[in-house]
Protein backbone atom coordinates (compact mmCIF):
# COMPACT_ATOMS: atom_id res chain seq x y z
CA UNK A 1 0.00 0.00 0.00
CA UNK A 2 1.61 3.32 -0.74
CA UNK A 3 -0.27 4.89 2.43
CA UNK A 4 -0.40 3.13 4.91
CA UNK A 5 -3.07 3.84 8.08
CA UNK A 6 -1.54 6.16 10.87
CA UNK A 7 -4.87 5.84 12.95
CA UNK A 8 -8.26 4.26 13.73
CA UNK A 9 -11.16 6.05 14.67
CA UNK A 10 -13.54 3.96 16.34
CA UNK A 11 -17.13 4.59 16.48
CA UNK A 12 -16.58 8.64 15.08
CA UNK A 13 -20.49 9.35 14.99
CA UNK A 14 -21.44 7.68 18.03
CA UNK A 15 -23.43 4.78 16.25
CA UNK A 16 -22.98 1.83 18.63
CA UNK A 17 -24.79 1.93 21.63
CA UNK A 18 -22.08 1.12 24.74
CA UNK A 19 -20.42 2.87 27.47
CA UNK A 20 -18.08 5.41 26.54
CA UNK A 21 -14.53 6.03 27.64
CA UNK A 22 -14.29 8.31 30.15
CA UNK A 23 -11.92 10.47 27.43
CA UNK A 24 -14.73 10.05 25.45
CA UNK A 25 -17.64 11.73 27.21
CA UNK A 26 -17.57 15.31 27.57
CA UNK A 27 -16.89 16.39 31.19
CA UNK A 28 -19.69 17.94 32.85
CA UNK A 29 -20.64 19.54 36.23
CA UNK A 30 -22.45 16.18 37.45
CA UNK A 31 -19.02 14.37 37.63
CA UNK A 32 -17.30 17.23 39.43
CA UNK A 33 -20.57 16.67 42.07
CA UNK A 34 -20.10 13.74 42.67
CA UNK A 35 -16.37 12.74 43.21
CA UNK A 36 -15.66 11.64 46.20
CA UNK A 37 -12.23 13.74 46.95
CA UNK A 38 -12.02 17.32 45.49
CA UNK A 39 -9.52 19.79 45.44
CA UNK A 40 -10.84 23.55 45.56
CA UNK A 41 -8.15 26.41 44.95
CA UNK A 42 -9.60 30.64 44.76
CA UNK A 43 -6.81 32.11 43.03
CA UNK A 44 -7.83 35.87 44.34
CA UNK A 45 -6.50 36.27 47.92
CA UNK A 46 -9.45 38.87 48.64
CA UNK A 47 -11.60 38.04 51.22
CA UNK A 48 -15.19 37.95 50.22
CA UNK A 49 -13.84 35.73 47.13
CA UNK A 50 -12.08 33.39 49.29
CA UNK A 51 -15.46 33.38 51.91
CA UNK A 52 -17.66 32.69 48.42
CA UNK A 53 -15.66 30.56 46.93
CA UNK A 54 -15.78 28.50 50.48
CA UNK A 55 -19.58 28.67 50.05
CA UNK A 56 -19.69 27.19 46.06
CA UNK A 57 -17.48 24.65 46.93
CA UNK A 58 -20.04 22.96 50.05
CA UNK A 59 -23.11 23.90 47.80
CA UNK A 60 -21.38 22.06 44.40
CA UNK A 61 -19.59 19.04 45.78
CA UNK A 62 -22.17 16.46 47.55
CA UNK A 63 -18.87 14.87 49.25
CA UNK A 64 -16.00 17.02 51.32
CA UNK A 65 -12.79 17.19 49.93
CA UNK A 66 -9.84 15.41 50.85
CA UNK A 67 -6.08 16.82 51.17
CA UNK A 68 -3.97 15.45 48.15
CA UNK A 69 -2.77 15.96 44.58
CA UNK A 70 -4.07 13.40 43.20
CA UNK A 71 -7.66 14.34 43.30
CA UNK A 72 -10.03 13.74 40.12
CA UNK A 73 -12.10 16.68 40.60
CA UNK A 74 -9.86 20.36 41.06
CA UNK A 75 -12.70 23.44 41.63
CA UNK A 76 -10.42 26.82 40.23
CA UNK A 77 -11.80 29.62 41.18
CA UNK A 78 -11.03 33.37 40.55
CA UNK A 79 -11.50 36.68 39.42
CA UNK A 80 -11.38 36.65 35.08
CA UNK A 81 -7.79 37.88 35.35
CA UNK A 82 -7.01 35.20 38.23
CA UNK A 83 -8.09 32.59 35.89
CA UNK A 84 -6.78 34.00 32.57
CA UNK A 85 -3.32 34.46 34.53
CA UNK A 86 -3.55 30.97 36.08
CA UNK A 87 -4.02 29.32 32.85
CA UNK A 88 -1.63 31.03 30.74
CA UNK A 89 0.57 30.38 33.72
CA UNK A 90 -0.26 26.04 33.65
CA UNK A 91 0.18 26.40 29.68
CA UNK A 92 -3.29 24.97 29.47
CA UNK A 93 -5.83 26.15 26.84
CA UNK A 94 -7.41 29.46 27.23
CA UNK A 95 -10.89 30.62 27.80
CA UNK A 96 -13.19 28.37 25.24
CA UNK A 97 -14.52 30.35 22.41
CA UNK A 98 -18.11 29.88 23.49
CA UNK A 99 -17.20 31.86 26.80
CA UNK A 100 -14.57 34.18 25.10
CA UNK A 101 -16.77 37.07 24.92
CA UNK A 102 -16.60 37.61 28.52
CA UNK A 103 -20.53 37.94 28.74
CA UNK A 104 -22.19 37.78 31.97
CA UNK A 105 -21.04 38.26 35.19
CA UNK A 106 -19.49 34.62 35.49
CA UNK A 107 -18.62 31.91 33.29
CA UNK A 108 -18.47 27.87 34.09
CA UNK A 109 -16.68 25.17 32.35
CA UNK A 110 -15.23 21.89 32.50
CA UNK A 111 -11.91 20.78 31.09
CA UNK A 112 -10.85 17.38 31.12
CA UNK A 113 -7.01 17.67 32.07
CA UNK A 114 -4.14 15.45 30.18
CA UNK A 115 -3.95 13.04 32.91
CA UNK A 116 -8.02 12.22 33.44
CA UNK A 117 -8.63 14.64 36.28
CA UNK A 118 -11.42 17.06 35.68
CA UNK A 119 -10.97 20.63 36.27
CA UNK A 120 -14.22 22.78 36.71
CA UNK A 121 -13.59 26.45 36.36
CA UNK A 122 -15.38 29.54 37.68
CA UNK A 123 -14.84 32.95 36.77
CA UNK A 124 -16.16 35.33 38.48
CA UNK A 125 -16.54 39.72 37.51
CA UNK A 126 -16.31 40.40 41.58
CA UNK A 127 -17.14 38.20 44.92
CA UNK A 128 -20.81 39.06 44.86
CA UNK A 129 -20.99 37.70 40.99
CA UNK A 130 -19.62 34.71 42.68
CA UNK A 131 -21.87 34.38 45.52
CA UNK A 132 -25.02 34.46 43.01
CA UNK A 133 -23.59 31.33 41.89
CA UNK A 134 -23.89 29.18 45.32
CA UNK A 135 -27.50 28.59 44.78
CA UNK A 136 -27.99 27.98 40.77
CA UNK A 137 -25.38 26.35 40.31
CA UNK A 138 -25.54 22.79 41.75
CA UNK A 139 -28.58 22.74 39.08
CA UNK A 140 -27.14 22.49 36.21
CA UNK A 141 -24.81 19.06 36.62
CA UNK A 142 -26.43 18.18 32.87
CA UNK A 143 -24.28 20.79 31.71
CA UNK A 144 -20.35 21.55 30.32
CA UNK A 145 -20.21 25.37 30.95
CA UNK A 146 -22.72 28.74 31.51
CA UNK A 147 -22.76 32.07 31.72
CA UNK A 148 -24.20 33.41 34.21
CA UNK A 149 -25.33 36.91 35.03
CA UNK A 150 -26.13 37.09 38.65
CA UNK A 151 -28.01 34.34 39.43
CA UNK A 152 -29.56 33.55 36.22
CA UNK A 153 -27.89 31.53 33.39
CA UNK A 154 -27.53 33.17 30.42
CA UNK A 155 -25.96 30.52 27.84
CA UNK A 156 -25.17 26.81 28.66
CA UNK A 157 -24.12 23.80 26.92
CA UNK A 158 -22.08 20.68 26.84
CA UNK A 159 -18.88 19.80 24.87
CA UNK A 160 -18.97 17.63 22.13
CA UNK A 161 -17.91 13.65 22.58
CA UNK A 162 -14.28 12.83 21.43
CA UNK A 163 -13.96 9.43 20.08
CA UNK A 164 -11.34 7.33 20.41
CA UNK A 165 -8.26 7.47 18.02
CA UNK A 166 -6.01 5.08 17.86
CA UNK A 167 -2.30 5.43 17.20
CA UNK A 168 -1.10 3.09 14.39
CA UNK A 169 2.96 1.41 14.51
CA UNK A 170 4.02 0.40 11.22
CA UNK A 171 4.59 -3.52 11.71
CA UNK A 172 8.18 -4.30 11.91
CA UNK A 173 9.51 -6.32 8.27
Amino acid sequence: MPHEPSTVVLDPDFRVFRRLATAEAPPILRQAMLTGSPMMFALSAEPGVQIAAQELAARLFERSGAAGSAAPVTLVVGLHADIDEWLAAGGMAQRPPALASGRGSAQVWTVRAGDGRTLVLVSVRDAPSLGALARPLPHYGQQSWLVFEGARALERGVWPAQPQVWELRPAAR
